[in-house]
């Protein structure tokens, strides 16, 4: 089985001041154990890094690295994905 990450999991999950923020928390927690396949889009990880470091939208925005980092450690993972624009095209 293979599933898709929103960005809203990912910005409830960051938000500790959300009221969603643990069960966000602990559904991540499940993917970070995988054995699923989870994928994470481009613009999933965009809006995510846009959101989250953003005052107007956070009261506790995380910065730039925090985010980052936060990213990273997903991209990381055996089992996550993150497929682009060019995926499989060595394959025409």
């Amino acid at each position: 089985m293979s599933f898709a990450v929103d960005a809203n999991l990912l910005l409830y999950a960051s938000d500790l001041s959300s009221p969603r923020q643990p069960h966000a928390y602990e559904q991540l927690s499940r993917l970070a154990q995988g054995p699923e396949i989870a994928y994470l889009y481009w613009p999933v990880l965009v809006a995510y890094l846009r959101i989250a470091t953003h005052s107007s939208i956070f009261s506790a925005p995380l910065s730039p690295e925090e985010a980052m980092a936060n990213v990273s450690a997903l991209l990381a993972l055996p089992h996550v994905r993150c497929p682009g624009e060019n995926a499989g095209l060595g394959r025409l």
